[in-house]
């Protein structure tokens, strides 16, 4: 079975599963959850922001899209951890990440679940860790 969910193609014999741990073959098809599979939390701005240098939220950036003058004090980042990885960086910084997240898979997330964890007060939705890519067709149908 040929996957194409991520940059990576795999080609999945019977009864196998895709570099990811994500996607198997079972019985000649192509056998994945429906749902996303995730851990998520609120992290508060203007902490831990991959971005500060162009994030608003920081009082940097591009203020024109920020919901206050300077920093934003009482908003969040939903900061989003997929299960999955898709790469294997030589000098990754969080190697074993990848190994614990196929020993220990995350949350099934419906798209109710994940629309309802989006408040007023979140920012802005940021995924890291996990490799969100073999996942893309269930966060984009969110």
């Amino acid at each position: 079975m040929h996957c194409r969910f991520c940059g990576n193609e795999c080609r999945i014999p019977e009864g196998g599963e895709g570099y990811c741990g994500l996607v198997g073959n079972k019985n000649g098809k192509m056998a994945r959850e429906k749902e996303l599979i995730a851990s998520y939390y609120y992290d508060p701005h203007p902490t831990n922001c991959i971005s500060e240098w162009a994030c608003p939220a920081g009082g940097l950036g591009h203020q024109e899209y920020s919901r206050c003058e300077g920093t934003e004090y009482g908003y969040y980042n939903l900061a989003v951890f997929c299960v999955g990885y898709s790469y294997d960086c030589l000098f990754c910084q969080n190697w074993q990440f990848r190994e614990e997240v196929r020993m220990k898979p995350g949350s099934k997330v419906s798209d109710k679940e994940f629309l309802d964890a989006i408040k007023e007060s979140t920012k802005c939705i940021r995924f890291f860790e996990g490799d969100p890519s073999p996942q893309l067709d269930k966060i984009t149908r969110i």
